[in-house]
C-alpha cells in the first residue's frame, strides 16, 4: 500500500494491481474507523446505544459530493450542511417547523448538482455505444 501510495504509476508499472490496493485500502480505513466508533461508544456508555448515530456520515458523503471532491468546495458545503443542520434545530423548536424538511432540501441541492453530472456521464455512454 505504501508503494501505490508513493506513485501510483511506478506501482502500475512494478505490476501492482492499483484498484485492489485501492479497495482493499478504503475497507481497511472503514473497518478501522468503525471499529473507532464502536470503542467510543463503548467506553462512553459502558453498552451498545440504538440511535447513537446522528447521520454524520451520510452528511460527509454528501457535502463531499456537493464539494465536488475540493478543499474549497467541501468547506464551503459543509458550512451550508452545518448551517441547515443548525437552523433546523431552531426552527423546529421556535417555530414548529419539522426538521425533516432539512434533510429534504438537502437532498433536493444534492440532487441538483449531480444532475448535470449524471446526464454527461449518460450521454458519453450513449455515444461510445453508437
Amino acid at each position: 500500500m505504501i508503494a501505490a501510495g508513493d506513485n501510483y504509476k511506478a506501482a502500475e508499472a512494478g505490476g501492482i494491481r492499483m484498484n485492489r490496493v485501492r479497495l482493499m485500502s478504503m475497507a481497511m480505513s472503514g473497518a478501522i474507523a468503525g471499529f473507532a466508533g464502536a470503542m467510543l461508544v463503548g467506553a462512553t456508555y459502558g453498552r451498545d446505544v440504538i440511535g447513537m448515530s446522528s447521520g454524520y456520515g451520510f452528511d460527509g458523503m454528501a457535502i463531499a459530493v456537493l464539494g465536488q471532491n475540493s478543499a474549497i468546495g467541501v468547506f464551503l458545503s459543509s458550512i451550508l450542511f452545518g448551517g441547515l443542520r443548525t437552523g433546523s434545530l431552531s426552527m423546529s423548536m421556535f417555530e414548529g417547523i419539522p426538521s425533516e424538511l432539512v434533510s429534504i432540501l438537502q437532498g433536493l441541492i444534492i440532487l441538483t448538482v449531480s444532475a448535470p453530472l449524471l446526464i454527461r456521464s449518460f450521454r458519453i455512454r450513449r455515444r461510445k455505444k453508437a
